[in-house]
């Protein structure tokens, strides 16, 4: 779908702004998020302070986008807009704490589905396993293997989270984070352990082309 021109002034604000949110939400329904973001950025900045309703129904395709791109909401925005339901969901995204994840998306279950956010909002999970990845191997680097990781681990991680996982799937779970550039490294199935990237092992999200 092409974008008129934003800085023709035959469109009058209200239009673009409109046509911004339907093409957002479009990019977001497509798997586009970066053009998603884009466009709902757009409209949610050049929408009236006065439509608080409409900067409130931009936001709640906005802000899982953010979220799927790394760009976790501030809290100040979120209680100005009523939007508590993303808060804890997006501490848990950020820890890596895959429990209060579940709990939270069953907890706002009905009104994920009603914004239609639902499905998008699991995507974010993704984000969950690659943070929580992230901690363990900080947590665990040893001096003598610095790069590798034992897939025990993360097993044993998931389990203290109350989340029963065996191996196969963790290293199913590791093989697609490092498959979507989430992860740098690969999977020694003879060693059953990840190695990591020695250089930049987890890159930032923002240089992803999510």
């Amino acid at each position: 779908m092409k974008n008129p021109s934003l800085e023709d002034s035959r469109f009058p604000i209200s239009q673009l702004v409109t046509f911004k949110f339907f093409a957002g939400a479009l990019a977001m329904f497509e798997g586009k998020f970066s053009l998603a973001e884009e466009d709902l950025s757009y409209a949610f900045r050049r929408c009236t302070f006065k439509s608080h309703k409409n900067k409130r129904l931009i936001l709640r395709y906005l802000i899982p986008v953010k979220i799927l791109r790394g760009k976790m909401p501030k809290d100040s925005l979120l209680k100005k807009y009523n939007m508590s339901e993303f808060a804890d969901l997006a501490k848990a995204v950020q820890l890596g704490d895959l429990r209060s994840f579940d709990q939270i998306m069953q907890q706002h279950q009905d009104f994920f589905i009603r914004s239609g956010i639902y499905l998008i909002l699991e995507k974010t999970k993704i984000l969950a396993y690659r943070n929580l990845c992230k901690k363990i191997c900080m947590i665990s680097q040893r001096p003598e293997a610095k790069n590798k990781f034992i897939l025990d681990l993360f097993q044993r991680a998931l389990a203290w989270l109350g989340v029963t996982m065996d191996i196969d799937d963790i290293e199913c779970i590791l093989s697609n984070l490092i498959f979507a550039g989430y992860i740098k490294g690969y999977i020694s199935h003879q060693a059953r352990c990840l190695v990591l990237s020695a250089t930049n092992p987890f890159p930032p999200l923002k240089d992803l082309k999510i």
